[in-house]
């Protein structure tokens, strides 16, 4: 009985201390780009606002292609002409705003619409987009 209560209570301990293993993220730098278990791509950033000393904001996308065709549209808006004075860029793709500025023609801003902007430039989007290709997606669809 009280060996049994014991292989009982050493079980318990290990089960309730025991670690939850996550995936790595699929690129980490000045954003923090995931996958979500229900295969959404997570976008996070420190807000250039900020009041406190940790203040992440965020943006997402439906899945990996969505994720890869923002990537695309933003590079593309940064590839356009380059503007008159206060003609400014802007461009909504799977409810992610993408705005170019005509004072800052070789940045993007990308954004939920609630919350502040996320700045990139086409340098910073290739090695996102880069990141998101190379990543092996694990979410699979459950066919009913």
């Amino acid at each position: 009985m009280k060996t049994t209560f014991l292989l009982l209570i050493t079980f318990i301990s290990v089960s309730c201390f025991s670690q939850t293993i996550t995936k790595p993220k699929i690129y980490k730098g000045e954003i923090f780009i995931s996958e979500l278990s229900n295969g959404v791509i997570y976008f996070s950033y420190q807000n250039p606002n900020y009041k406190t000393i940790i203040d992440i904001v965020s943006f997402s996308t439906t899945n990996k292609d969505s994720a890869i065709f923002l990537m695309s549209e933003a590079i593309r808006v940064l590839e356009m002409e380059k503007t008159a004075r206060n003609q400014h860029i802007e461009h909504k793709v799977n409810g992610v705003f993408l705005k170019r500025y005509s004072f800052w023609q070789t940045r993007i801003c990308l954004s939920d619409g609630n919350n502040p902007d996320f700045t990139a430039s086409k340098k910073q989007l290739l090695k996102y987009k880069k990141a998101l290709e190379e990543y092996t997606y694990s979410y699979q669809k459950k066919s009913n």
